[in-house]
């Protein structure tokens, strides 16, 4: 089952209903907000029940019953609009355009029909006009069909089309671009400076790699994002490279988008601090495979396989670093005189059983600072070509004598 989820879809519904005659299903519908109710419906059976040409109903075949009133109906709309627009002004119309017009004219003829399919009006202008009327498909069957005069000459239609591209071209020219122009071009500039941006992440990613300083975003994305989040126009000056945030909410959000669309732009490719460190930290805390996978269908985490690439690639560096069989923390210097502390933690939590308590036991290890200057650990890097998801446990008995 599936649910409803737009209003449209609930009217659509309750249309089929009323030219089905369907009573039971009118009553329940009337007056009612289908996504408000929890509408439920299979697929098929939506798509069968709507379906206009599929439609076996007297509403979509009333046309003999009232003859005369789709008369009348189609007379008006010939004095309105064929009759001015396609022999005296010589337009060319659209079918969809035509069929709108002509269910308003039968709405004032006292006849609600509005799945009237565009097949018979074009048959009726075929009728009222035989020989002088032509119709054309666009190439995309998406269009609709269109409707112009015999009458006219090609070349009439020829120098329209032209004139048409020389106005288009001049608006383009002038200053009077309209808005889907402005949106275009900022647009297409953003995702250059995206596709150029190279914000290439070591692999596999450390903490460092993934901290809030090493989020890399061109100056344009970010200008783009905070002029759309914010609405304080003293705060922003277009003529500087990066627009300095007072709010760090606003900050916030702009990053987060910002790497949102460098990952999108790029398919992905360019991995980026946010999607590493979210998936990794949804794995730790939850270990659910469908959360992560859900993250990344939107376009706000890499995928589960990846984690498991990046958590066996850093299992497999830290086994690389061992010192004479021992595996040291980072931050643990060799050869420096350390102290161990160990001690047991016991809850003894009251039960009905005396089972299921709390034992464990945690160790620190303790170091003096020694003056001098030590290397930065090495980062072993393994190829990229080798996606390993698992890890093998390590055999090696440690001795505590």
């Amino acid at each position: 089952m599936t649910n409803c989820e737009t209003q449209q879809a609930g009217e659509t519904l309750l249309g089929a209903a009323k030219a089905r005659s369907d009573q039971r299903l009118v009553i329940a519908l009337t007056g009612q907000d289908a996504v408000a109710i929890e509408l439920c419906y299979h697929k098929s059976c939506y798509r069968s029940y709507t379906n206009l040409k599929k439609l076996d109903v007297k509403a979509t075949d009333q046309e003999g019953e009232f003859e005369c009133h789709y008369d009348a109906a189609f007379n008006q709309m010939k004095f309105d609009i064929l009759e001015p627009k396609l022999f005296e002004q010589f337009e060319v119309l659209r079918m969809a355009e035509l069929r709108e017009r002509y269910i308003e004219k039968l709405q004032l003829q006292g006849i609600n029909n509005r799945f009237y399919r565009s097949e018979k009006l074009k048959a009726r202008i075929q009728k009222a006009y035989p020989g002088r009327v032509s119709f054309w498909h666009p190439r995309y069957r998406s269009e609709s069909e269109l409707v112009y005069c015999n009458d006219v000459p090609n070349g009439q239609f020829v120098e329209r089309a032209v004139n048409v591209n020389k106005v288009e071209d001049t608006n383009v020219k002038r200053d009077s671009i309209t808005d889907d122009n402005y949106i275009y071009y900022a647009a297409k500039n953003i995702r250059a400076s995206l596709m150029s941006q190279d914000a290439a992440m070591p692999w596999p990613p450390h903490a460092i790699d993934v901290s809030s300083n090493r989020i890399s975003l061109p100056d344009s994305v970010c200008n783009f994002l905070t002029w759309i989040l914010t609405d304080d126009d003293c705060e922003l000056q277009c003529d500087v490279d990066e627009v300095e945030l007072k709010n760090n909410s606003v900050q916030r959000l702009v990053q987060s988008f910002g790497q949102d669309l460098l990952y999108a732009v790029s398919k992905g490719r360019q991995k980026t601090p946010k999607h590493v460190a979210l998936s990794l930290t949804v794995k730790n805390l939850t270990g659910s495979k469908e959360m992560i996978t859900l993250l990344n269908r939107f376009g706000h985490a890499i995928s589960y396989d990846q984690v498991l690439q990046i958590e066996t690639r850093l299992a497999e560096e830290q086994l690389k670093t061992e010192v004479n069989g021992v595996i040291l923390p980072k931050i643990i210097q060799p050869n420096v005189f350390s102290t161990f502390c160990w001690d047991n933690i016991d809850l003894l939590e009251e039960t009905l059983s005396g089972q299921g308590t709390t034992h464990c036991t945690n160790g620190i290890i303790i170091q003096r600072q020694v003056a001098g200057c030590y290397p930065l650990p090495a980062r072993v890097r393994s190829a990229r070509g080798l996606r390993k998801r698992t890890f093998q446990a390590v055999s090696n008995q440690v001795s505590y004598k």
